[in-house]
């Protein structure tokens, strides 16, 4: 079972008392500071300077677990991203260290409890290179922190950190479903389909496949399934792209997905010298997308930070977004490498 906690934010300055404040998960936690502060819209005027003052600050979250715990279940912290070099404390006991902002986290904290627990997550200052141009994103040469927040033509200066993912506490038995991951191959003329499911999981699981109209394909271990005339996933102006729908259940859980069934390759256009990079230049144009055998006009656009606070994108701006894009009539999206990741939501969209 998954348990919400409140978090209370701490300001850690150097030589200055720390400071407590509400803090959102998942958020960012300067902007939480920054809200009990009343320091208004970061996006208005010059407001987004006012943050400078925090930039050499360390940063906590800190909660008081609540759960309930069953016969034969482990407490675990759960969370899908922390940004960016971190502890995991439990009752002052480190158990997890990292530094990076994608990678999830998952700890079993069961042998560790002791009925009044408080988890502290200890966020460092943002990394700096050593004599780099102060207050230019050379600074962020040095390390894997989204450059953009060190300040960018088109993104002013404005650096955050924080439990920009979901966070939470959960109970887990030994039927607890960990993954359940679909690998495919399609036939070269694309009239069968082979799928399996990996699943990880202490007992045995059941999977599903369901097609777009809710129709059970098939129900057993998920080791082999075949689809004779799939339906392919297409990109938009192609085509539909259509969803294939799985559940994998175990006696006490259950974890469900979608599925696009499509090849997609990408090819050198006829013509075209080979280079000894791969590629170096626009010109001459290298390569194609091809999508399920037909080669497809790529017509797209970067796509950066939904927000300057990327902690607090909601599922709402993703389906916004996407949906101008596609009402644009493009059909790709490059998401681009100087910002965060995006959220599993817009994925899902697209």
């Amino acid at each position: 079972m998954r348990v919400e906690q409140k978090w209370t934010g701490v300001r850690i300055p150097k030589n200055a008392e720390n400071e407590y404040f509400l803090a959102t998960v998942p958020g960012n936690i300067q902007q939480d500071y920054a809200v009990s502060h009343g320091w208004g819209d970061a996006m208005f005027g010059e407001n987004c300077r006012r943050y400078e003052v925090l930039e050499d600050d360390s940063w906590a979250y800190l909660t008081r677990l609540s759960y309930e715990k069953r016969d034969g279940e482990r407490v675990w912290f759960v969370s899908g991203g922390i940004d960016y070099r971190y502890d995991i404390l439990l009752n002052h006991r480190k158990l997890y260290a990292y530094e990076g902002l994608v990678k999830p986290v998952e700890i079993d904290l069961t042998e560790f409890l002791t009925g009044d627990d408080e988890i502290c997550v200890f966020i460092y200052p943002h990394p700096k290179r050593a004599g780099a141009w102060r207050g230019t994103r050379d600074e962020a040469d040095a390390s894997c922190k989204p450059p953009v927040c060190y300040g960018w033509d088109w993104n002013p200066r404005l650096l955050i950190s924080g439990m920009w993912q979901e966070a939470y506490i959960e109970t887990r038995d030994s039927g607890y479903i960990d993954d359940c991951e679909p690998t495919w191959h399609l036939s070269p003329d694309f009239e069968r389909a082979e799928i399996s499911f990996a699943v990880r999981c202490g007992e045995e699981c059941t999977v599903s496949l369901f097609d777009a109209e809710g129709e059970c394909l098939y129900r057993g271990d998920g080791k082999r399934i075949v689809l004779e005339k799939p339906h392919l996933w297409w990109c938009c102006g192609q085509g539909e792209p259509y969803l294939y729908r799985f559940v994998a259940e175990s006696r006490t859980d259950r974890k469900e997905g979608t599925l696009g069934l499509r090849r997609v390759r990408l090819l050198r256009n006829p013509g075209t010298k080979e280079n000894s990079g791969f590629p170096k230049s626009r010109y001459p144009a290298p390569i194609t997308l091809e999508l399920n055998g037909r080669r497809i006009f790529l017509k797209g656009s970067n796509f950066v930070n939904a927000d300057i606070f990327w902690g607090r994108v909601e599922r709402g701006q993703y389906d916004a977004l996407t949906d101008l894009a596609r009402d644009a009539n493009m059909n790709i999206l490059r998401v681009w490498g100087g910002a965060s990741v995006c959220k599993k939501d817009f994925y899902e969209f697209c």
